[in-house]
């Protein structure tokens, strides 16, 4: 997970927190490893899939041990980010996307191949992601940039896992 191709930051006005952490080591990733398999699960495509409170606040109580350790992981999050961020219209999961995509790739329903790197030196806008849409450089897509999900199967799969539910890779169709 990382990345924001629309120039709206969740760290800075223009940077994503992953990208604007380590800008330098997002660029080796997106131009000198040459991964086969760089998908992108950007800010934009977390703030689009984005829970709502009502959702949250009933999923929270799940009472299981993961339930629970959630519950606890979350805690500074909420108390932190949510509480001086203007974000507080959704509940936004990042990584948890991230990881249901990894888990079942199925997940997404649209995407497309990019080139892209990240922004390094700017003053405004370091870290980030800039993506070249025309073609102007004339370089290799080197990513897939997600930009759509089966929201549902999605939040399936992560109640499953919280909910303790998980067996034999049989997420998706609990």
């Amino acid at each position: 997970m990382g990345g924001n191709y629309k120039g709206v930051g969740n760290i800075t006005p223009a940077a994503e927190f992953n990208f604007a952490a380590d800008p330098e080591a997002a660029h080796v990733v997106l131009t000198e490893l040459n991964c086969q398999d760089t998908l992108l699960v950007t800010w934009e495509l977390c703030m689009k899939y984005s829970f709502t409170w009502e959702w949250y606040n009933e999923f929270i109580r799940t009472d299981t041990p993961l339930g629970e350790f959630f519950r606890k992981i979350e805690a500074k999050t909420l108390a932190t980010y949510y509480s001086v961020k203007d974000v507080s219209r959704s509940y936004t999961t990042c990584d948890q996307l991230a990881a249901a995509i990894v888990v079942d790739p199925t997940v997404v329903t649209g995407s497309r191949e990019v080139a892209c790197d990240v922004e390094t030196a700017g003053q405004l806008t370091r870290g980030q992601m800039v993506v070249d849409w025309e073609n102007a450089e004339r370089r290799r897509s080197n990513a897939t940039l997600v930009d759509s999900i089966d929201v549902e199967r999605y939040q399936r799969i992560f109640e499953t896992i919280v909910k303790g539910r998980y067996q034999d890779r049989q997420i998706a169709d609990a």
